[in-house]
């Protein structure tokens, strides 16, 4: 459910900051303003689902199961994933913007969208299909 929510949080604040850039406003300030937005709403819907706490609980995961302070082999393969991880998904992102139609078009709206809008491509909906994917 956790990640539900996330992933659907992310696909608005994608849309917002969509939105936003539509109607003429600076980047930094509408991405700082959804922040702001999206951390005021996490905090409401803690309220809403746990009740009204004055503080906050204070989550130690790893301090309870102390597994990465006393063997060193979890550290490291932690590590190991995370790096696999990123080898693993940068290529994809790669391929998919250098190798395909919706690639060109999509460095073509940031290289030159004058351009891209003569060739018939509709720059504003580009944008935000790559603005929402990002979100998420």
């Amino acid at each position: 459910m956790g990640i539900l929510v996330a992933l659907l949080g992310g696909i608005l604040s994608g849309w917002l900051m969509s939105l936003f850039r539509k109607v003429g406003s600076q980047p930094a300030c509408s991405g700082l303003g959804i922040t702001l937005l999206m951390t005021a709403l996490a905090l409401f819907g803690f309220r809403v689902i746990f009740g009204e706490n004055r503080v906050l609980p204070s989550i130690q995961p790893f301090k309870q199961l102390n597994l990465f302070n006393e063997n060193p082999y979890w550290v490291r393969s932690f590590h190991i994933y995370a790096d696999l991880h990123r080898y693993r998904t940068d290529p994809h992102c790669l391929w998919i913007v250098f190798r395909t139609n919706f690639g060109l078009n999509l460095r073509s709206v940031g290289d030159n969208p004058e351009a891209t809008d003569a060739a018939g491509i509709n720059v504003y909906r580009l944008r935000t299909i790559a603005l929402v994917m990002a979100g998420r």
